[in-house]
């Protein structure tokens, strides 16, 4: 058992339940759900439910999230962006409380103690980093900023690496070793690259928020998150798309396609909204 798992520090393992229909399974479970006209629409009914409160009352509710299951193909853009939301957004909801529980940590651990050295080096930093820096890697990400890479990079979950590879972002590897799929029609050698692959959805978006929060290309998103908090401002999505010129090849047109896609599906509004768990 590490240090950190001695204080009650895990990744959140969750369920969640939509509008009386049960959505999703444990993590490493596949559910696959019949895809027809009708199975689609009752979908496409509760997911607007549960985002239209959400939006309403600032709390998104459920008592568990969505970890492996695939989105259904369908030609509808309204539906298939409706789903998509809802099925991503529980998901980074529990990803951020979960790293609010670590900053609350890493605001307490004593910094000459070995758990501080274990959380510090888990973010790529000397064990004896300073705790303000520590902690500027250590925060949350936008939901609206997520939400918006993910449907730029997934093709709003209907890409063949987020439907076979729950590779919601892009994320790149060059270890021929690690779970991947290449791009294209690519073999094995004739790309320096893989897109990684997970087990389930929520290990995409865990794998995602800890690059933008420990990787050195992504430094100035850090630093104006930390600028924004110390000065008792949100940390919007659309404040800090401009950081990400280099998550992207395209620079800043990205940053165009980024900030239009907040705008046009309004995903602003998930910034503001919280996770209640049920019994």
């Amino acid at each position: 058992m590490s240090r950190l798992s001695r204080h009650g520090l895990r990744p959140p393992v969750l369920k969640w339940i939509a509008g009386g229909v049960v959505l999703a399974a444990m993590i490493g479970a596949a559910i696959f759900f019949d895809t027809s006209p009708q199975d689609v629409s009752l979908r496409f009914a509760a997911a607007t439910q549960n985002l239209t409160e959400a939006r309403r009352s600032g709390i998104l509710k459920a008592n568990s999230s969505l970890t492996r299951m695939p989105l259904p193909e369908v030609d509808d853009a309204t539906q298939r962006k409706m789903l998509f939301i809802a099925f991503l957004l529980p998901l980074i909801l529990s990803e951020n409380i979960y790293l609010e529980e670590q900053r609350r940590l890493a605001a307490k651990l004593p910094e000459d103690g070995d758990a501080y050295g274990e959380l510090s080096a888990s973010y790529g930093l000397h064990e004896n980093v300073p705790r303000d820096r520590l902690l500027a890697h250590i925060d949350t990400v936008p939901p609206s900023l997520v939400l918006a890479q993910a449907a730029l990079e997934s093709a709003w979950g209907m890409s063949r690496f987020a439907r076979q590879g729950n590779a919601f972002f892009g994320q790149r590897t060059y270890d021929t070793e690690a779970s991947g799929m290449y791009p294209g029609d690519a073999d094995k050698g004739e790309t320096l690259f893989k897109v990684k692959s997970f087990s389930n959805a929520q290990d995409s978006i865990r794998s995602y928020m800890k690059t933008l929060n420990s990787h050195g290309a992504y430094a100035e998103f850090r630093n104006l998150r930390a600028h924004l908090r110390h000065q008792n401002k949100a940390a919007s999505g659309k404040a800090l798309a401009p950081t990400l010129l280099n998550y992207s090849e395209i620079g800043s047109a990205y940053v165009k396609r980024l900030l239009a896609t907040i705008q046009a599906s309004q995903m602003h509004v998930y910034d503001r909204i919280k996770l209640e768990f049920q019994g």
